[in-house]
């Protein structure tokens, strides 16, 4: 499973990023050692004030593309010669709820509520990875909500989030009843349909229960799916649609006393 951890903060000069992101092509990684093992890399990135707080992060090869709500811009950072790229702006990637890279074809997805005017709907658009030159926009059904997380599959491109908000009204038990998570998107036709039922109905989580995750483990064959969603103690494995467990990620030290 790919994975991205990052900590970031709105300061005039500079973000810092802690990362353990894997490079897109190749065998070798950075930071891994004999054994295999990723070790953790950071970088002080100098921003000049320009831009503060990062909500997503991609890698491909040396290059950091990093989503900037603020400016509503996708940030780069070189990270053989440490420095920033010009940026990709808002003219092209809008507000982004997610981001995708396929390094192998040179493509960057970005996800938006509305990128173009006009648009009630959210889109992903196509970008070229090296110029940010707009290639292709598809449209996303009205009722899903992208969120972070994703990959590009055998000419599909899976993302994370939840077809249709719940009802405020429904109880915390029922909350996911009758909503599906994640999509696939068919970058020939364009076609949408939705990827896994969700593990389990209750959130607690409110104004957060919305904000649920996919992924995918792609060393192994089937590949699997990974589904979070907010307030669970566990994790939904998928083979396609079917549920194949649920893995316990409750800490040792967990409190719950039953509130909502």
């Amino acid at each position: 499973m790919r994975q991205a951890i990052w900590r970031g903060r709105a300061v005039s000069l500079s973000v810092f990023l802690i990362a353990l992101i894997a490079a897109c092509g190749g065998s070798t990684r950075p930071g891994q050692q004999a054994d295999g093992a990723l070790q953790p890399e950071s970088w002080e990135i100098p921003t000049g004030g320009t831009f503060g707080v990062i909500t997503i992060v991609v890698r491909c090869g040396n290059v950091l593309f990093m989503a900037d709500p603020r400016n509503l811009a996708v940030q780069r950072y070189d990270l053989a010669s440490n420095q920033l790229l010009p940026a990709f702006g808002s003219d092209r990637v809008g507000l982004i709820l997610a981001m995708v890279a396929d390094c192998s074809t040179g493509d960057l997805f970005v996800a938006n509520p509305r990128p173009t005017v006009g648009r009630d709907s959210p889109a992903v658009r196509r970008l070229d990875l090296s110029t940010g030159e707009l290639r292709q926009e598809y449209p996303l059904p009205p009722d899903f909500l992208p969120r972070p997380g994703g990959r590009v599959d055998d000419g599909s491109l899976l993302l994370a989030g939840i077809w249709g908000l719940p009802d405020p009204a429904v109880p915390a038990e029922n909350y996911y009843t009758g909503h599906d998570l994640g999509l696939r998107l068919s970058l020939a036709t364009g076609v949408t349909e939705s990827l896994v039922p969700p593990y389990e109905t209750r959130c607690i989580g409110a104004g957060q229960c919305p904000d649920v995750r996919f992924d995918s483990v792609v060393g192994f064959q089937p590949v699997l799916s990974v589904a979070s969603v907010p307030t669970s103690t566990g994790v939904g494995v998928y083979e396609g649609r079917d549920l194949v467990r649920t893995v316990d990620i409750e800490s040792l030290q967990f409190i719950r006393d039953g509130e909502v």
